[in-house]
């Protein structure tokens, strides 16, 4: 079954070969599309986008989803454990 799933997701070994993934599937173009479809509050916050487009890197997003079980703690869930992931 492991062979189906790869390593356990919170390992560092998951993040590792999710990278090595990304940088092999994804181009300049591509990161100018990815970096283009963000939405970008203050002037300054551009300059990662630009550095992320010309030098490399990832981005961590997340969705929104109704938190029907969890409430607004879930939400203050999800945004810590993506800034913490960043």
């Amino acid at each position: 079954v492991g062979r189906f799933y790869g390593p356990h997701f919170r390992t560092l070994e998951a993040f590792s070969l999710k990278a090595a993934e990304i940088d092999h599937s994804f181009d300049r173009a591509a990161r100018e599309r990815a970096a283009e479809a963000l939405i970008v509050p203050a002037a300054g916050d551009r300059g990662r986008l630009d550095r992320f487009v010309n030098e490399g890197g990832y981005v961590v997003t997340t969705g929104q989803q109704a938190a029907l079980f969890g409430g607004p703690l879930f939400s203050l869930y999800k945004a810590l454990t993506a800034a913490r992931l960043a």
